[in-house]
């Protein structure tokens, strides 16, 4: 008999490396806690930290329970988990994802025995936030010494050709079904099968006889079967072959289950064990020209990937809270998951057979290469069979799962040969335990443009593509018998009613570290579009569909920044949609079945402000108005090959009132709308229960539901918190602190999917992140009895700031350069009004061709002077008293008739300011650019003013995706254009860390001075935060004679390098020569005095008036003009016949001066060059 084993547990976290004796020795301060449980998610500010969680339990045995086999199942642990009982280690577990079953018999006694756990976590070991402890169920297992071991059952189903009923739908199948029997002292026992479908009806069994189909199957079937990693004396497997007629199949719009009842009885005939499992009749098959087809019918995989936190919850399971998310993703029209990149919880699969998904069951994220210093890498040489094993076994029976993935993005698969060697050691250890291949294997690789891991793919022939959307058809004609899908697209990031404009700039990063949910937030590897990434794989008839990275934000991986949780998902942790969820819904969900539009962004913006306004449906054409005016219909393109027009886009100068978006059918009838209004502060708050999830959960109401079961099967409460204005209409960026009081329930969790937001989880005071906020209940009696009370709480965060021009106007000019704006900040009470204005490009960096000014602070007014052409936005910045900006508001400005402004190369050049490229960029992180993969990038900028110091060393933060060596060439001008010239052919290799950017420095061939254009050629993907170029003094660098500011007087001639025949009264003069603050007291000149020694005046004036003259000990003759504004020396250079250096002592010089070199009467000279020296 299999019991939970989840109640009486009490847990310590010690740090990491505390032994077993020294945890004993603090008993008392172990805590209780129910299973599942997640340690680390109490502190969102440390998710990451080393530690050791240990669980203790104590429980009863007697005499008739040590009788029995004894088992324990863990169905997770993270991670490296030790178990011991009775103070003795029984058996361990490293991978913190598979199934642990570990025998006990020989470690218990009669009466009290004791259970101590240690989950150990050494950070990094995912590359996500893995969440720690026995975080899903603990179940105990009882047997007879004869007996069938936990997941010992195998079925496979086949459909028998011309079984299908036209008329009535059902259908007949094969179905082979293999028990391993376990008996310690070979006792003979025999197997009995029954089926029933979902209304206990029993269904026929027929015998088979061993016809040419089960010759087939037959000796693959018995052969292959192996037997828990724990258990080695199976003593029979036994194998039923039954026709099965006139059963419903399982398919995604109704998902017939039927119960498999397995019955081992003794030679006796009496009845010892009893196991049910439930199956489904399905018939896949994967097609390489035609894609997916389920029960004969071709469809595309609408897939997601999810990765297994749930939010506020962290790790530990909830089934509620997994069949909400299953819900809102079967709205959007997903009908398949990737589980990434682990084994999930039994409940998920359990779930997905319930509910009609279609699964890919995903292993490994890395095999023998680490990807994090302490991952699953150090133990997969020696683990891995077990863990595949477990993996296997127990997923093996369910009709969603149609693919076994093993592995995601593994660098062995493209490093070496060694690859393909553990690939075919994967492969063949899945069809070991599932030899009939209910489920095929695959990888997700996001290396298939290259051999090594096209040859890994030829071994599975079913190739999952990670962002290589690219290379499908090159592929498929180069591999006719590879079925190729896509394993994980998309990527584009966005937080949940953020809205950086304009659309038309691809902006990644921002001050306020969220990303635009206007879906121009792209990464470098992902979809360069939303639009794109739809209709791509939708007219590629030959690919099976599609899983996007991804269904439902996680925690960890917050790509592009270092906050708590990712943009990626088109849910937020929460459970709220973003905008993005829409547009797939459009693509994924028939207006025949739920037709819809959808607008945003929300309407509250600064007047006059030039918004970008989408709109998107399912169905064929759309309307939108602003207050009751038509902005005209645009029609949509969703059939195949029709274009990939997904989103009706206009744009919109803000105005008071409300957006309204209506959808039209075919026949141009009006069938759904969709409004926003303009909205005021908050007045009140709503509490909305979510009751979807009615009727599903645990079937109990009261407390035994939590306390005596499992957390995992506690029905929990989902209630979302918004607000409203005085007018009723939702408050949809609001971001006020509420306190939350909960009765008849506990609140065990606030979210509002904000990744920025560090405050706990468990808090009871949180704040609305865009007018909403999740509160997580679990109930402590009926549903019904929980109420929730929300007040608002003492602190006011800014939640609007209206710009308005009070004095000029938006388009400035030579003639009218400045303007005056005031801030006014929505709520008037709101407790931090710090004031930040910043003129910015539309990338969302700061530009050079406009300056603010606070005028004053309390009023909110700025000045802006215009100091060269161009667009700009002014916006206004409040961090609502945290280190990073909560809320923004921009207002547009125009500069024409100043000229242009130029760039600082001696401060810093983000990336994202590139003035042109060749091939393809895409936004890189933190203001950067990305390359592209595989093919040459080109990116320049244009307009760097170096002034006449220059430079010739380059400094530039650079991120890769690893540690390969990159080529990098920087330019001057732009490759293949006229008098363009290779400045340096560079190598970038460091050891990559993800989401940083890492320096290098190198010299130039050239000195730069001047205007000038700045290009860099890459060969390859990687991410250029910008650059900088090293301030260089002049002064201290050679200097030539023909690049004088002014050269005059009666003889010299300007060859082409140098000024020769320099005679009577020459003088050559610099400009704005400065020593710095360290000066300098020498002076090297190369040149030629051919006929005789040449004398040499060298004349300083200072540029400022503070400047005092000092003399210092020379070995020069020296003349001291005691007025202080003009300082000579006097430099006699030796006769030479060749070009030879001189170095000259001259006194002491600081900061900036006006130079010249005087020749008197009599010279004969050829200058080359100069240079000071410190």
């Amino acid at each position: 008999m299999k019991k939970l084993f989840t109640s009486g547990w009490k847990f310590w976290e010690s740090e990491y490396g505390v032994s077993y004796e020294e945890a004993m020795s603090h008993v008392s301060e172990f805590e209780d806690v129910v299973i599942p449980h997640d340690y680390m998610i109490t502190d969102p500010k440390n998710l990451y930290r080393d530690s050791t969680g240990w669980y203790k339990k104590s429980f009863e045995l007697t005499e008739k329970d040590l009788s029995k086999e004894l088992f324990l199942i863990f169905d997770g642990i993270y991670m490296d988990s030790l178990v011991y009982i009775n103070g003795h280690i029984a058996g361990e577990w490293k991978y913190g994802y598979s199934q642990f079953i570990l025998g006990i018999s020989e470690f218990v006694r009669t009466g009290l025995n004791e259970i101590v756990v240690a989950a150990r976590c050494k950070f990094p070991n995912t590359r996500w936030y893995s969440g720690a402890g026995i975080y899903r169920n603990v179940w105990i297992c009882d047997y007879e010494k004869t007996y069938i071991p936990e997941n010992g059952i195998y079925v496979h189903s086949q459909k028998l050709p011309d079984a299908e009923s036209q008329e009535t739908g059902l259908c007949d199948y094969k179905m082979i079904v293999t028990s391993e029997i376990c008996s310690a002292d070979n006792e003979k026992a025999s197997v009995r099968y029954s089926l029933f479908d979902s209304e206990g009806k029993e269904i026929t069994l027929e015998a088979c006889d061993n016809d040419e189909l089960l010759a087939d199957l037959l000796p693959t079937t018995i052969e292959s079967v192996n037997r828990p990693a724990d258990v080695d004396k199976a003593s029979d497997i036994q194998v039923g072959i039954y026709n099965v007629k006139g059963v419903s199949e399982w398919n995604i719009e109704e998902p017939h289950l039927y119960t498999l009842r397995v019955e081992l009885q003794s030679s006796e005939g009496i009845t010892i064990q009893t196991e049910e499992i439930k199956i489904g009749f399905r018939d896949v098959r994967m097609d390489p020209q035609k894609g997916f087809f389920l029960n004969g019918r071709n469809m595309k995989l609408n897939g997601v990937c999810l990765h297994h936190d749930l939010g506020a919850l962290g790790s530990a399971y909830n089934n509620s809270a997994m069949r909400r998310r299953l819900i809102q993703l079967r709205e959007m029209g997903v009908n398949a998951i990737r589980l990434t990149h682990n084994m999930y919880d039994p409940h998920v699969i359990a779930l997905a057979d319930e509910m009609g998904f279609l699964l890919i069951s995903e292993a490994f994220d890395m095999w023998e290469g680490a990807k994090t210093e302490f991952d699953y890498a150090r133990f997969f040489p020696k683990w891995h069979d077990k863990d595949v094993a477990s993996w296997v076994r127990r997923d093996r029976n369910h009709p969603s799962v149609i693919m076994w993935s093993i592995g995601n993005e593994i660098y062995d698969t493209h490093s070496s040969e060694r690859g393909q060697e553990v690939t075919r050691d994967l492969k063949s250890l899945v069809e070991k335990h599932d030899p009939l291949k209910n489920a095929r294997a695959t990888i997700g690789s996001n290396y298939m443009p290259w051999e090594m891991a096209q040859k890994c793919a030829d071994i599975l022939k079913v190739a999952g593509y990670n962002y290589a959307e690219n290379y499908y058809e090159e592929h498929h004609k180069a591999h006719p018998d590879w079925v190729i899908y896509g394993s994980e697209t998309y990527s584009i990031v966005q937080s949940r009613g953020v809205y950086h404009f304009p659309l038309s700039a691809p902006i990644l990063s921002d001050t306020d570290e969220q990303c635009s949910s206007l879906g121009n937030s792209t990464t470098s590897w992902g979809a360069d579009s939303i639009e794109n990434c739809i209709c791509k794989d939708r007219d590629m008839e030959f690919s099976m569909g599609q899983f996007i990275w991804t269904g439902y934000d996680y925690i960890g991986e917050p790509t592009p920044y270092h906050t708590k949780n990712s943009y990626f998902g088109l849910i937020d942790t929460a459970g709220f949609y973003k905008d993005a969820f829409y547009a797939w819904k459009s693509a994924w969900v028939s207006p025949d079945k739920d037709p819809f539009v959808h607008v945003f962004p929300y309407w509250d913006f600064n007047e006059g402000q030039l918004i970008d306004v989408r709109v998107c449906s399912n169905c064929p054409e759309v309307e939108l108005f602003v207050n009751g005016k038509s902005l005209g219909r645009q029609e949509l393109t969703h059939k195949p090959h029709s274009g990939n027009k997904i989103f009706a886009d206009y744009k919109v100068p803000y105005e008071k009132g409300e957006i309204t978006a209506i959808c039209y059918d075919a026949s141009g009838k009006e069938v759904a709308k969709d409004i926003h209004k303009s909205f005021g502060d908050t007045d009140k708050f709503v509490v909305e229960i979510d009751d979807r999830l009615a009727g599903f959960g645990c079937g109990k109401s009261d407390k035994s539901c939590y306390r005596e079961g499992s957390f995992a099967d506690a029905q929990l409460v989902f209630a979302e918190i918004s607000a409203i204005d005085k007018d009723g209409n939702p408050v949809e960026n609001a971001s006020d602190y509420v306190d939350v009081a909960v009765s008849g329930g506990r609140l065990i969790g606030l979210d509002n999917g904000d990744s920025t937001d560090y405050d706990s989880y468990k808090a009871a005071t949180r704040k609305l992140f865009n007018g909403k906020l999740l509160a997580i209940v679990l109930p402590e009696g009926p549903v019904d009895n929980v109420k929730i009370e929300v007040k608002k709480a003492s602190t006011v965060p800014v939640r609007k700031v209206e710009l308005t021009v009070k004095e000029g106007t938006r388009s400035l000019n030579s003639d009218t350069k400045t303007a005056i704006v005031q801030a006014k900040v929505y709520p008037a009470d709101a407790t931090d009004k710090k004031l930040v204005f910043r003129a910015l490009n539309k990338n969302g960096t700061e530009t050079n061709i406009a300056k603010i000014s606070v005028i004053d602070e309390e009023s909110g007014m700025c000045q802006i002077t215009a100091l060269g052409d161009g667009s700009f936005t002014l916006r206004y910045e409040a961090s609502n008293g945290r280190d990073t900006v909560a809320v923004m508001s921009c207002l547009e400005f125009e500069v024409t008739g100043l000229g242009a402004a130029f760039l600082d190369p001696y401060g810093f050049i983000p990336g994202s300011l590139y003035t042109s490229y060749i091939g393809l960029v895409g936004s890189g992180n933190e203001f950067g650019v990305a390359s592209a993969k595989g093919e040459e990038t080109v990116i320049t900028y244009a307009g760097i003013d170096f002034g006449k110091e220059g430079s010739d060393v380059i400094t530039v933060p650079i991120f890769t995706l690893n540690d390969d060596a990159y080529d990098i060439e920087i330019w001057k001008g732009i490759p293949g254009e006229d008098g363009a010239t290779l400045l340096k052919a560079a190598v970038y290799q460091k050891k990559s860390i993800w989401n940083v950017y890492q320096e290098d420095s190198w010299k130039l061939s050239e000195r730069l001075t001047g205007v000038q254009t700045i290009s860099f050629k890459a060969f390859n993907k990687f991410h250029i935060k910008g650059f900088s170029f090293e301030r260089q003094l002049r002064a201290f660098t050679k200097i030539r004679a023909l690049d004088a500011d002014s050269i005059y007087g009666d003889t010299f001639t300007r060859t082409k390098n140098t000024v020769e025949g320099i005679g009577n009264n020459v003088t050559v003069g610099f400009d704005d020569i400065d020593f710095g603050a360290e000066g300098t007291r020498k002076v090297t000149i190369c040149g030629r005095a051919r006929a005789a020694a040449n004398t040499i005046h060298l004349r300083l004036v200072k540029i400022n008036e503070n400047a005092s003259a000092e003399t210092g000990d020379t070995g020069a003759m020296e003349t001291y003009d005691e007025a202080g504004t003009e300082i000579k020396e006097i430099l006699e250079f030796p006769q030479s016949s060749e070009y030879k250096e001189v170095t000259f002592q001259i006194g002491e010089r600081k900061g900036k001066w006006d130079i010249t070199f005087v020749f008197l009467p009599g010279s004969d000279f050829d200058f080359d060059s100069f240079r000071f020296l410190k």
